[in-house]
């Protein structure tokens, strides 16, 4: 769509008009009458017919604008679009709503793809419709309409060395780079503080100690009298009359531990095992059938059997035919259901008490069986204790007989053992090595003194060599630091420099912008962003003023003019032409004339509807 015009409007049900009414229309329409002649319904009934909407883009106000004395509302616009002529019908006929174009039927969705958005058609077609507008939704439309204006027109105008700042740098968004390289600077300045500050840590002017020198004379011949304590061997070799006292323990021994006992332990754990295991049973027993919930089944079906029997004895109506004489039963059917229901919960009662009768049997078989094996198990295990018992009761007594036998050899080996005398030299052996351990453990403490001595003077002769390794190396250090000083301060001042030129860059842009604005406006005024002073970034604002007066405070007149230069910005802007209808035109005397088709409604009093061509 490029260049639409409305050529005729005819509507029936639409508000006032409930009969069929016609409208030619011209590039200028002159549409008078007294109010209430139904002026503003024609520019409703084209709005409704394009958009299904008001001349406000409501959609649900369709309840004041159809007539609810006619059975159908239907508006149809003839139109052309470069120079090619269309028609459009809207229908409405109870809660249904169908639309035609060029007399096939279309969506609402369609009709936007054809003729363009809401918003669009509404902000020139009505002029008082975008002054309507909140300032989120009116900012909105326009950021959506204006041409964006691209990074080569703004280089354009800048200067070749700001130019090749930002191109050089990977320029793509001003306020993302402008954001980037205040962090850089800021980044930048904070290491240049630091490396001061290392500057001010580097001291060349330490003191040197002096070197020193350790004698090992002393150390040396304290390690070789502890060498010679630690190879002293013990004053008695009693290794051969441990290894006897060893040997008549062992025989002690056995005899406090004889076989008979370790016996009738064993014997003891046998029968309480076996006790354990007849008190639980390994055998196992087979299920039984749950023989009670079949009975509660077979009694079930005979409490059913009867009540389905009473309910077959209560069928017994009957009535003699007036014609035959002959008696009808009446509820012969139900009858017949119930005799079968029987029959089947009979059939079903006497299977049931057959299984039952198996099922008995078979669960007396399988107690039978398990009484019979527990029965042997049982007798089996009281048999094993009997047994068991008598063996226990003679090696008790066999166990009595041998204690009194070994008593008297565990007596005399004990003696053996006492008449070694080896705890005596145990105890010259211990005095001897403890003198030794405390003779060597002097001597170690004197030795660590001393090898701190000499570690100290080590550690001493190594610092004072890093020292001096130290001085050297800052020396060097803060050689390396004054470049990188004068190196951090050069790229300070680049960093600065690509921030001016991305604030020219922004600057150079709100002026484009402004520009391709204003070039299609006269008193209206239309700023979407601005330049922050502090720090030259674009912020997204939104400003749009009459004569230096915001929308909200001027007069009709006022919002009509201004609405007409909003029309005219969005024509030129997407290089269309829509038609522009004028309500109210009686409250302004002049206008700058649109350069596409005009149709105005003035208020004459005391004059009937007329449409002028």
């Amino acid at each position: 769509m490029s260049n639409l015009k409305v050529t005729k409007v005819s509507m029936i049900g639409f508000k006032n008009h409930v009969d069929l009414t016609e409208f030619n229309l011209s590039d200028l329409t002159k549409i008078t009458g007294d109010n209430g002649q139904g002026k503003t319904t024609i520019g409703e009934s084209i709005s409704w017919a394009f958009l299904g909407s008001n001349l406000f883009g409501n959609e649900k106000a369709d309840s004041t604008l159809v007539n609810t004395e006619s059975a159908i509302t239907e508006v149809s616009v003839e139109f052309i679009v470069d120079s090619v002529e269309h028609n459009l019908i809207r229908r409405r006929k109870g809660s249904k709503t169908d639309m035609y174009l060029d007399d096939e039927k279309a969506t609402n969705l369609e009709l936007r793809q054809a003729f363009g958005e809401k918003e669009i058609f509404l902000t020139v077609f009505n002029p008082e419709y975008f002054p309507s507008r909140t300032p989120k939704d009116a900012k909105a439309f326009l950021n959506q309409i204006l041409e964006k204006v691209n990074n080569e027109e703004v280089f354009e105008k800048m200067g070749d060395y700001e130019k090749d700042l930002l191109i050089s740098n990977n320029f793509k968004n001003s306020n993302m780079f402008l954001e980037d390289k205040r962090a850089e600077l800021k980044e930048t300045e904070e290491d240049l503080i630091y490396i001061d500050g290392l500057k001010d840590g580097k001291k060349l002017d330490e003191e040197v100690p002096e070197e020193k020198q350790f004698d090992a004379t002393e150390l040396n011949k304290l390690k070789e009298q502890l060498e010679k304590l630690e190879t002293i061997e013990p004053v008695h070799n009693i290794q051969k009359i441990v290894t006897k006292k060893n040997d008549l323990e062992k025989e002690i021994f056995k005899l406090e531990n004889t076989k008979e006992e370790t016996v009738i332990r064993d014997m003891e754990s046998r029968i309480l095992q076996l006790r354990s295991d007849k008190l639980h049973p390994s055998i196992e027993k087979n299920c039984l059938v749950d023989i009670p919930a079949m009975e509660n089944e077979k009694d079930l079906l005979l409490m059913e059997y009867k009540y389905l029997a009473s309910q077959l004895a209560s069928l017994n109506k009957s009535i003699k035919c007036n014609k035959c004489g002959n008696e009808m039963d009446l509820e012969q059917e139900g009858k017949e259901a119930l005799n079968k229901e029987i029959k089947e919960i009979k059939i079903k009662g006497l299977n049931l008490k057959e299984q039952i009768e198996k099922y008995k049997e078979s669960n007396k078989q399988i107690d039978d069986k398990y009484e019979l094996e527990l029965s042997n198990y049982n007798n089996k295990i009281d048999k094993d204790i009997k047994d068991l018992e008598s063996q226990l009761k003679e090696s008790i007594v066999e166990e009595a007989k041998s204690k009194k036998e070994t008593t008297t050899q565990i007596i005399a080996l004990k003696k053996e053992i006492s008449e070694l005398g080896i705890d005596s030299l145990e105890e010259e052996n211990k005095a001897s090595e403890e003198k030794n351990k405390a003779d060597r453990e002097d001597i170690k403490q004197t030795i660590k003194s001393l090898e701190q001595q000499e570690q100290d003077m080590k550690n001493s002769n190594e610092n004072r060599n890093r020292i001096i390794e130290g001085m050297e190396s800052r020396k060097k250090e803060l050689e390396a630091i004054d470049l990188k000083a004068e190196s951090q301060k050069s790229y300070i001042n680049v960093i600065k420099q690509q921030i001016d030129a991305a604030k020219s860059f922004n600057a150079k842009k709100l002026d484009i912008q402004t520009e391709n604005i204003e070039k299609h406006l006269d008193k209206v005024s239309v700023k979407l962003q601005e330049v922050v002073k502090s720090t030259g970034e674009l912020k997204d604002t939104f400003k749009i003023m009459y004569e230096d007066r915001e929308f909200n405070v001027l007069s009709t007149s006022e919002k009509i003019k201004a609405g007409l230069e909003i029309a005219n910005l969005v024509m030129n802007v997407l290089d269309i032409k829509l038609p522009v209808f004028i309500d109210n035109a009686e409250s302004i005397t002049e206008y700058n004339i649109l350069d596409t088709q005009i149709i105005e409604a003035r208020v004459v009093e005391g004059k009937a509807l007329t449409v002028e061509v």
